[in-house]
């Protein structure tokens, strides 16, 4: 199979494919790695660059991610316990409504 690549994007529709696919979780996760290792021979230098400095951006982003969780899981405890008697009262007071 040939791809008419007039206008040479292929490289930035791989490229933003790559990106599309960080962080989801589907099976696009699995086609898009398959895809481009099987495309790699074509693909420039300077894609592949930019691609591995994604990858590592998605890679902080987690990080990032799983800290903020983490601190907002510790301000969820801290409340909980602080407000229980607020928010059973709550619950009782307002049944009719969605939480």
């Amino acid at each position: 199979m040939e791809i008419k690549d007039t206008k040479n994007n292929f490289e930035l529709i791989v490229a933003s494919s790559l990106r599309y696919g960080l962080g989801r979780r589907t099976y696009i996760t699995s086609v898009i790695p398959e895809f481009i290792i099987e495309n790699m021979d074509i693909l420039s230098n300077k894609i592949k660059k930019s691609m591995i400095e994604d990858i590592k951006d998605q890679e902080r982003w987690r990080i990032w991610r799983r800290m903020r969780q983490e601190k907002l899981v510790e301000f969820i405890r801290k409340t909980r316990k602080k407000y229980r008697k607020f928010i059973t009262s709550y619950r009782i007071n307002n049944t009719n409504m969605i939480e």
